[in-house]
């Protein structure tokens, strides 16, 4: 078990340790592929959820079109309810967690 569930301030971020090796290592001219040799896991704290925390992270997206594909996801997790897909920005920029949990289990059951 990973701590990020005892700790949901923090995840195990994988950081991947590449080796260059030739295709063919008889052929001196051979191609050379990249591979993934170890990995090891680093602590990283979550980011807080603050509306100008989001923002920052949407104004990473430089194609305004490519942040249809971002997904907004939240979850309860004093309860055993599967995470909620939210698809208006402003609505999870701008309400209490509370009242968002509750419309959108609404929206959920209409």
């Amino acid at each position: 078990m990973t701590k990020c569930f005892v700790d949901p301030e923090l995840y195990d971020k994988p950081v991947f340790n590449y080796q260059s090796k030739p295709v063919n290592p008889k052929d001196v001219f051979s191609k050379t592929e990249r591979k993934a040799v170890s990995v090891t896991y680093v602590k990283e704290p979550t980011v807080p959820f603050t509306p100008k925390n989001l923002e920052q992270l949407y104004s990473t997206c430089s194609n305004p079109a490519d942040r249809k594909s971002i997904s907004l996801v939240m979850k309860n997790e004093e309860t055993d309810e599967s995470p909620r897909s939210i698809s208006n920005h402003e609505d999870f920029k701008n309400r209490p967690f509370d009242e968002l949990w509750e419309w959108q289990r609404h929206q959920d059951s209409v």
